[in-house]
């Protein structure tokens, strides 16, 4: 970065100066007219003076910062031209004030008139630069075109008719026509291949992998994310249709009937990422046999209902006798639909025994965290459609093995500590449309209050 071009980021600073300078003076100018208010008159000059240098700096630096190329030449000039006249209309007011002579106090007038039209539209020009042409649209306008629904229809082009949208909504007011960061132009197919001042942003044979990818998946304090964490953060969707789009080989021709996994995104735009549907409410169950339900006290297993007079009821084998555990999963078996939930956390299973949990269709909820459960003993998931939570936290199940399985009720999943990354989360995520997926690596934010400060960033060890 040369010296000017590091002058010229003031720019955004500045150009504020002169806007409430000026304003100021005018305001005070009018307010002198009025009885008690007439010695207020001698600070106007000096307002003006001020507003001038203020406004001399700002179209200084905005002429050092249009040299960027990030901008729309067309609005640039434009802007720079009213900045101009208001440096030169807010100088010629600083000279006629305090002029007794008619003629000149008729000018002095009229170049604040004149001074407060230039202002708001060297604002409006401003403002069109750096958030779009349409920042200003009436707020009804503007929340109907963001909630107006995409409609899927056969012969539906993912780019065109979904990505599309989403880069118009939340990445060209910075990398569109009339602003380029980075010289990066996200608003047609061409630009997006060409890239920006740091090379190409899709690999060409994988564009899941290329930087456009990694700036989405960053940490959103990062700050390199994108987009930038004073703007709204993409939605789970966006990002899952984004990926999506990548993952398919970044076409900008292609039918989205013509794609692998098309249910997956035509799900996701109907709504079914919205949270789970109310459950009916469901008839009292028989309490299963106290029989049964002693041989898993006796073992050591922690039995609960869900509500009195219910025979709903929750397993955890937190503290169970692992000897045991083996002769009570027949027994598991024969509570079919009372049982919906179960914990069984570090225990270890022998090859194919988790397969009891083809028996349990009401199952709603399942923690096996740092068990033996593994990618083979996934298929037993495919048979408990309610279930809606998953914990596989430090077990060996891979993303890989996750996506041949398909549960249309999972609402959270967490995968912390297991061999999933950062990298396979935007595809298991368009393949689990509806589901928060969780790998952890939480940050616990600093208070003002603690008495010590970590210099780095601490992440849990898998």
């Amino acid at each position: 970065m040369s010296f000017s071009d590091y002058i010229g980021r003031f720019h955004p600073v500045l150009v504020h100066l002169p806007i409430g300078i000026l304003l100021a003076a005018i305001f005070l100018e009018c307010l002198s007219h009025v009885k008690g208010f007439r010695k207020i008159r001698r600070t106007i000059r000096i307002l003006l003076l001020l507003g001038f240098l203020a406004a001399f700096a700002s179209s200084l630096t905005g002429y050092l910062h249009a040299q960027s190329g990030e901008f729309d030449p067309d609005l640039v000039i434009a802007h720079r031209n009213l900045g101009i006249a208001v440096t030169i209309f807010s100088f010629l007011a600083f000279l006629l004030k305090g002029k007794k002579k008619t003629e000149i106090r008729l000018g002095y007038f009229t170049s604040l008139f004149a001074l407060t039209i230039l202002i708001f539209l060297t604002g409006h020009s401003g403002g069109s630069i750096t958030h779009g042409a349409g920042f200003l649209k009436m707020p009804g306008a503007a929340d109907a075109e963001k909630s107006t629904m995409i409609e899927i229809k056969p012969e539906a082009l993912l780019y065109a008719d979904l990505v599309a949208p989403i880069l118009k909504k939340n990445c060209t007011s910075c990398h569109g026509p009339s602003r380029q960061k980075g010289k990066l132009r996200l608003d047609q197919p061409d630009y997006i291949q060409k890239g920006g001042k740091d090379g190409k942003i899709l690999k060409e044979s994988r564009p899941e992998e290329g930087e456009m990818w990694r700036r989405l998946a960053l940490d959103p304090r990062d700050e390199d994310h994108m987009p930038p964490k004073e703007k709204s953060p993409l939605s789970k969707s966006e990002i899952s249709l984004i990926t999506y789009w990548l993952q398919t080989g970044a076409d900008y021709a292609a039918p989205l009937s013509s794609l692998p996994r098309a249910d997956s995104i035509i799900n996701l735009l109907q709504g079914t990422r919205d949270p789970a549907p109310p459950q009916k409410i469901s008839e009292p169950l028989a309490i299963p046999s106290l029989q049964i339900l002693d041989e898993f006290r006796q073992a050591g297993v922690a039995i609960s209902f869900l509500s009195y007079g219910d025979g709903r009821l929750s397993l955890s084998f937190i503290n169970a006798d692992q000897k045991k555990i083996s002769s009570l999963l027949p027994r598991i078996a024969s509570l079919n639909t009372q049982l919906v939930e179960i914990k069984m956390p570090a225990r270890k299973l022998l090859p194919g025994q988790w397969q009891f949990l083809k028996s349990l269709p009401d199952l709603k909820r399942l923690s096996v965290e740092n068990s033996n459960f593994s990618d083979a003993d996934l298929s037993a998931l495919t048979y408990c459609q309610n279930l809606s939570y998953l914990n596989l936290m430090g077990t060996s199940v891979t993303a890989k093995g996750l996506a041949q399985i398909s549960m249309k009720a999972l609402r959270h999943l967490y995968l912390f500590k297991t061999s999933v990354s950062m990298d396979e989360l935007g595809p298991l995520q368009t393949h689990f449309p509806t589901t928060e997926i969780v790998l952890g690596n939480f940050e616990v934010p600093t208070l003002e209050s603690d008495t010590m400060e970590r210099k780095t960033k601490y992440v849990v060890p898998k």
